[in-house]
């Protein structure tokens, strides 16, 4: 059951988180052909695949919140496609 939750968690995720920061993001900075939607794509598989190798040790005693975790991964590729397209 606990695998059958992270396949779904995972798809919901790849579906929406990419498509919600993209649109979000290309509306702020005006971009009108959404490129932001397959960048964060990428960036969504990629923190996927290393969160489990950065979020151990020190780093979850000094942030024993995932979420808050997932947020500051995210935050400099949200800076960089800012920094991109304004």
């Amino acid at each position: 059951m606990q695998r059958l939750k992270k396949v779904c968690l995972f798809i919901l995720g790849i579906v929406f988180i990419p498509v919600i920061l993209g649109k979000f993001l290309s509306w702020i900075v005006r971009c009108e052909d959404y490129r932001g939607i397959n960048f964060f794509e990428l960036v969504f598989f990629l923190i996927y695949v290393i969160f489990p190798f950065l979020y151990r040790g020190k780093v979850k005693e000094k942030i024993p919140n995932k979420y808050l975790f997932y947020l500051l991964l995210y935050l400099p590729f949200v800076v960089f496609f800012v920094w991109m397209y304004l």
